[in-house]
């Protein structure tokens, strides 16, 4: 890990981070669909009980949906953000989700494979979504400005990565 990155590695990481499911992502955070009774009479459609045009989170809680759609069936639905009361979570996050596409990245659980992820694992998990390609492009700047740099002063012999040792590895002893 102590030699630097070069620019094919540079340009895999920000192709993995730009195929990843759009973020921003939120830990411990799960986007709900309820379904809407889309009756205008009582008794009508499996959410008669329900005011019309309400969902069950919306008739419970009084938040306006963040986003509507059609099932498969063409049934309407509400989304709602849905963040789990910590304390009763304990110290482990079930899921990682996509505020932009409102689906799980990340679901643990019974029937997932895992228990559950630590909180700050979680988080970091969920930020590296915004953080990678914010350092690719910083890397990048710095790069440019230090070719810049090496151009400006007349260097033309082999380039300041080649030849300059990682801070990292100067630091460590021989």
């Amino acid at each position: 890990m102590d030699e630097p990155l070069t620019d094919e590695e540079l340009d895999e990481i920000a192709r993995r981070a730009a195929a990843a499911t759009a973020g921003p992502w939120e830990a411990g955070v799960r986007y709900e669909r309820f379904g809407v009774n889309e009756g205008v009479r009582p008794g009508e459609g499996p959410y008669s009980f329900l005011p019309p045009g309400r969902c069950f989170w919306c008739a419970e809680s009084g938040e306006a949906a963040l986003a509507m759609g059609r099932d498969r069936r063409g049934a309407v639905y509400h989304v709602h953000r849905i963040v789990p009361d910590p304390g009763r979570s304990g110290s482990r996050w079930r899921t990682i989700s996509s505020a932009a596409t409102h689906e799980p990245v990340v679901e643990t659980g019974e029937g997932k494979g895992l228990a559950g992820i630590l909180r700050h694992d979680a988080e970091f998990i969920a930020r590296a979504r915004d953080d990678v390609p914010r350092l690719v492009a910083e890397v990048r700047r710095l790069r440019a400005a230090l070719e810049a740099a090496d151009e400006g002063r007349g260097d033309t012999g082999t380039s300041r990565r080649a030849r300059e040792p990682s801070p990292r590895s100067a630091s460590l002893p021989a």
